[in-house]
């Protein structure tokens, strides 16, 4: 898969028309009429077989991430570029292992600057190309086994696509083209796969932010245009469970109303037609000191917000306590010392836990749930409150 002026391919190596995934039949065996010897794998019971599949393939979380293929070049001087976005590049991974028959898509980190923030003396960072890859030290899995040969590849696929839940944490300019290229080159997704998580938990890694008139930086994705793409891709998809974190806060007395939300962040519409979704786990993070302008109004309008879009999802489904909105103080540390704090406010649980609460992913995070929010709201909002 490769973009090319505004334009993605996403069309299907073998043409469609695949038959759905096949899981090994209780009590089926394969005959072998050739001379007697010593079993193989595929001479068990197909019960056996789904369980050797389960443990082996069946993690609860496949982590999915966005490299480039090589270090990235640069030209000029580089020194005149904004620091985040110079920091941002320079810490890319590259990818561990070849593309070979992966997807691939073209990035051009410059077009993520506006034109007053690019380089007066011509510097900058060359096109590279990039592609997803599992994490298989976070995700603790090896995919060897579908590899193995054809009929395990077919028996054991749908158990990996249905079982487990796939949470692309990838850089943030790619996470449309990460799950894009990845549903590319597996088709069998399409029949199978049933949770997936989008994490934005970065914020935009440059000054290409949409401020409000309160200086807030509104929640939003690197491309509407590529992101309806992937919602359409996503349709296709037999979802039960979709999770979505991303950075930023809602505009400050924002009336949440889809008519509003959808004029204001039209992205959000592009979630509406996930129909499919039964459980939902919505999550925004916000960093006090440049997202929101420390008012009242803040952190209400951002639970209305996400309560808002889950009532969406679920057709208006009232949701439990387990599943209602909640707010917290995220801790970032270093060691033993405190590097930081921002506001997390989320809806919904995992469909295979990973414990947010307990770790925020990272065993340097940890969430402390503010459960009397509402009372606290003059605390909260004081910069003071952020910074102990």
């Amino acid at each position: 898969m490769v973009v090319k002026k505004g334009k993605i391919n996403l069309k299907r190596r073998d043409g469609g028309g695949l038959p759905p995934p096949k899981r090994a039949r209780q009590g089926s065996v394969v005959k072998n009429n050739g001379p007697k010897k010593v079993l193989t794998f595929l001479d068990l019971p197909g019960e056996l077989r789904n369980e050797v599949y389960r443990h082996t393939l069946v993690k609860g979380r496949i982590v999915i991430t966005s490299r480039s293929e090589k270090q990235l070049e640069t030209y000029g001087d580089v020194n005149t570029l904004p620091h985040n976005f110079r920091t941002h590049f320079r810490n890319m991974p590259t990818l561990a292992r070849p593309v070979r028959k992966r997807a691939v898509w073209i990035a051009d980190p410059m077009t993520t600057l506006r034109y007053d923030q690019r380089s007066r003396n011509g510097g900058g960072v060359k096109r590279y190309r990039a592609s997803y890859e599992i994490d298989e030290v976070t995700s603790s899995i090896n995919i060897s086994l579908l590899l193995a040969n054809k009929q395990i590849y077919h028996e054991a696929i749908g158990v990996f696509f249905e079982e487990n839940l796939f949470s692309f944490e990838a850089r943030w300019e790619d996470m449309c083209f990460a799950p894009l290229t990845f549903l590319s080159d597996q088709p069998r997704a399409f029949d199978s796969l049933r949770s997936l998580h989008l994490d934005m938990n970065a914020p935009p890694p440059f000054t290409c932010w949409d401020y409000t008139k309160d200086r807030a930086v509104l929640v939003t994705v690197p491309s509407n245009h590529f992101w309806m793409i992937l919602v359409k891709e996503l349709q296709r998809l037999p979802l039960r469970h979709f999770g979505l974190t991303v950075h930023g806060s809602v505009p400050e007395g924002l009336e949440i109303n889809f008519d509003s939300i959808e004029r204001d962040l039209p992205w959000v519409k592009g979630l509406y037609k996930l129909e499919s979704i039964q459980s939902l786990r919505l999550v925004i993070q916000c960093w006090p000191w440049y997202d929101i302008n420390f008012s009242r109004s803040a952190i209400p309008s951002t639970v209305a917000f996400v309560e808002g879009i889950q009532r969406k999802l679920l057709k208006d489904k009232s949701p439990d306590k387990d599943n209602a909105a909640q707010v917290y103080k995220a801790l970032h540390r270093h060691g033993t010392h405190v590097m930081d704090s921002h506001l997390v406010v989320r809806c919904g649980n995992d469909a295979g836990s990973y414990g947010y609460e307990s770790g925020c992913g990272s065993p340097h995070n940890a969430w402390v749930q503010i459960e009397d929010w509402k009372e606290r709201v003059g605390e909260i909002t004081d910069e003071s409150f952020w910074y102990d």
